[in-house]
């Protein structure tokens, strides 16, 4: 494939990545306006509600700086792939 084959798709590539990082941000955003307590977590864990909840938000908020860390790179390749051509 050639690079001005490619470039299209990276777009595409880099609007998804982008597109999930803006999701996993808005569940985030839900998660947080949770009541712990009227939370409850499976008879066998050895975390309270609280422990479980602010272990997903934090999970939630690394996935999200992870994607969006992604992203920058993603666009920095669709730019450089940009500036190539092959016959």
């Amino acid at each position: 494939m050639r690079p001005q084959d490619l470039y299209p798709d990276l777009g595409d590539l880099v609007r998804s990545a982008a597109t999930a990082a803006d999701r996993v941000a808005l569940v985030r955003a839900e998660c947080e306006v949770w009541d712990t307590d009227h939370l409850r977590v499976d008879a066998g864990t050895q975390w309270g509600p609280a422990e479980t909840h602010a272990a997903a938000i934090d999970d939630l908020a690394a996935a999200e700086e992870a994607l969006r860390a992604a992203v920058g790179r993603l666009e920095g390749a669709w730019a450089a792939i940009g500036r190539l051509a092959s016959d």
